[in-house]
């Protein structure tokens, strides 16, 4: 397992990456797989096992807090999961969060940024090709799961070029595979 750190803010965020996960517990699928790789994930975190609770619209979240060693306040773990190909992520950190990988697949960027996309989004599209789709496809996942509404957010066609509630991050984490967070801003 890999395990990056990003500084945001006044936070650090960690993203666990996960290769072959299915691997890593054969007889899980679904559900189950997904919420022992974020058991795994936060315990090495928080060094704290978390019971893993979904809201009414299945987003996974947990009751756990953290002490922050600089402060001494108990902060509450938000973390996002997502998972493409043979990746598994999980990002975690003490502001809302939201992850999305995506590898490539064959897809009509074209039809789906005219359905799903703004104007300024087509002409980023258009700009950058195939890049640029799945830089915006990923974030609008990311950010429909920081929200926890899921592809109701997608579907309503929101922006996320001129956003100011939250921050993206692109990564490519192979070639191939795009990776967006955002974090919900918090003053500093």
């Amino acid at each position: 397992m890999a395990v990056r750190l990003f500084r945001h803010f006044n936070t650090v965020m960690k993203l666990y990456i996960i290769d072959n996960y299915r691997d890593k517990y054969p007889e899980l699928k679904g559900k189950e797989l997904t919420d022992r790789l974020i058991e795994d994930c936060l315990e090495m975190y928080s060094g704290k096992r978390p019971e893993i609770l979904r809201t009414s619209r299945g987003k996974p979240y947990t009751e756990l807090y953290m002490m922050d060693s600089d402060t001494g306040e108990s902060k509450k773990i938000h973390f996002s999961v997502s998972h493409s190909g043979s990746v598994f992520a999980c990002i975690a950190g003490d502001v809302p969060v939201g992850i999305d990988i995506q590898h490539r697949r064959k897809a009509s960027a074209e039809k789906i940024a005219q359905r799903y996309f703004t104007e300024d989004e087509k002409r980023y599209v258009k700009e950058r090709g195939e890049k640029g789709f799945f830089e915006l496809w990923t974030r609008k996942e990311a950010y429909s799961k920081l929200t926890g509404n899921g592809l109701e957010d997608v579907m309503a066609g929101f922006d996320v070029l001129q956003r100011d509630d939250v921050e993206f991050t692109d990564l490519r984490l192979e070639d191939g595979a795009w990776c967006s967070y955002c974090v919900a801003k918090q003053p500093v």
